[in-house]
């Protein structure tokens, strides 16, 4: 089940603008976590081996470098599983998407409508792969984004968080100065890019508790 974040406890005093990440903030991953280690576990490979290849290339597909299927190749080829061909490549891509958009927050969609309400501008700032963001965030988040003044995604500028460059981007699309600006990411290291890039930064701490927990539940099945 997904954890609420207490968005009533989020200081807002000088903030003009809200921009909110993707993953775990906006969508919880947990479909997705079942449904792709399943077809990995099919493989006949682990948890941990995936964690490795995918941290190892996951930057180049967000930050617009590979596409995805080249991306899974890799990661398999590591792995040591000859190129399975494109049917598996794509199921692969196909079934780790549409899991990772099942599960949305409400939570985050209630506030950024509460931001708007009080004239606050809102955006959304995340690490995405063009291919997800054209085939499914666009069509599965229609609703956050219409709350969004802007949307920016890191395969779109060919950059990554937490490059200061991805958030400077960000900050003049959206017309505010970065001390006016307010970031939620659950990662730690993202919010910490924010904040030397000038903004305020809250981590959204539900959203590593849930990670936490499947990342504990499937090393327990591997």
């Amino acid at each position: 089940m997904v954890k609420s974040m207490d968005y009533s406890k989020v200081n807002l005093d000088g903030i003009n603008g809200v921009v909110f990440d993707f993953g775990s903030v906006i969508c919880e991953p947990i479909a997705s976590d079942a449904k792709i280690f399943d077809l990995w576990r099919g493989l006949g490979l682990t948890r941990s081996q995936w964690d490795e290849v995918f941290a190892k290339y996951r930057k180049m597909w967000d930050s617009g470098q590979i596409l995805g299927d080249e991306m899974y190749r890799r990661m398999l080829s590591d792995c040591g599983v000859a190129d399975p061909g494109p049917a598996m490549l794509e199921k692969l891509w196909r079934t780790d998407a549409e899991g990772f958009v099942e599960t949305k927050i409400p939570e985050t969609l209630a506030f950024m409508r509460q931001l708007r309400k009080m004239g606050l501008k809102v955006g959304i700032l995340t690490n995405m792969s063009a291919e997800f963001y054209r085939d499914y965030f666009t069509k599965a988040c229609a609703e956050y984004i219409a709350e969004a003044d802007v949307v920016v995604v890191s395969a779109h500028e060919k950059l990554y968080k937490p490059d200061k460059a991805l958030y400077d981007v960000a900050a003049k699309r959206i017309g505010l100065k970065p001390e006016e600006l307010l970031f939620v990411d659950d990662l730690e290291v993202n919010v910490e890019g924010a904040k030397a890039a000038g903004w305020h930064a809250v981590q959204f701490l539900p959203g590593i508790a849930a990670a936490a927990e499947r990342k504990a539940e499937a090393a327990a099945n591997d």
